[in-house]
């Protein structure tokens, strides 16, 4: 491989510092000093790989080597790929995952397929918008969330049928604020429960409800919550980034 192009964007700050360079053009005079059979390969360098981001080259060849041989991925307590997803950064339509296709609506097919990241959600409510009826909560890692999370009640019940826990319970009256505390990088509010998770919430349905339900001290958010999910107004050229964020729960920084 050549080296990338001394110019490229640099994304950091609270947003998680990353890289973003694409693979650069071999000098005319690095050529002529090559093995002539690495010469030969100029052509498909060229081709394949000249002008492309080299994160994407990286995670390709992890998915390369993957699909291989399978067992030589490190994987979590939740069967994820340790050190996966990236953080997201808003707005970046990089990919965070190596196994995430590059188009987006084979993307979205890929998310809805795959388990839910995190260990466990916590429905809050349930809200039907334009005959569609959506399932909401927090998404928990441990005692900690660091995302809310919009489902369709399909969706929920998929990810229900394959094992994925949903449970029912009170977030605002079990959990405290902890945004101000948490010594990582985040992007939006961190609510910790006091207490184990399962001493305060209820296996959730399989299905929905029949009618909706939300506390109304959360209501108005909720329901810009769906706005955001469905991509409506502002959020209509970013939808598939807050859904990728919000379904790998890629906001929570990765700490080796």
């Amino acid at each position: 491989m050549w080296l990338p192009r001394d110019e490229h964007v640099l994304v950091g700050g609270v947003l998680g510092l990353r890289i973003y360079t694409v693979w650069d053009e071999v000098p005319a005079a690095v050529h002529a000093q090559l093995h002539p059979g690495t010469q030969k390969l100029k052509p498909d360098y060229d081709a394949l790989l000249l002008g492309t981001n080299v994160t994407d080259t990286m995670l390709d060849t992890l998915n390369f080597f993957s699909d291989a041989a399978p067992d030589l991925v490190h994987r979590d307590q939740r069967g994820e790929w340790t050190g996966f997803p990236l953080m997201s950064q808003p707005g970046v339509r990089d990919r965070l995952h190596s196994e995430e296709p590059s188009d987006e609506k084979t993307a979205r097919a890929w998310l809805d397929e795959r388990r839910p990241s995190g260990d466990v959600r916590v429905i809050c409510g349930q809200l039907t918008v334009d005959g569609t009826r959506y399932v909401l909560g927090h998404t928990f890692e441990g005692r900690l969330s660091y995302a809310p999370f919009v489902e369709t009640a399909e969706q929920f019940g998929r990810d229900v049928a394959v094992g994925y826990p949903y449970v029912l319970g009170d977030v605002l009256a079990n959990t405290v604020d902890r945004t101000a505390d948490i010594p990582h990088v985040v992007q939006g509010t961190v609510f910790e429960s006091r207490d184990d998770i399962a001493t305060w919430t209820t296996p959730a349905p399989s299905g929905g409800w029949d009618e909706d339900w939300v506390d109304e001290r959360t209501a108005s958010t909720w329901r810009g919550l769906v706005e955001m999910e469905r991509g409506e107004g502002f959020f209509a050229s970013s939808s598939y980034l807050i859904r990728r964020a919000r379904r790998l729960n890629a906001v929570v920084p990765y700490s080796p």
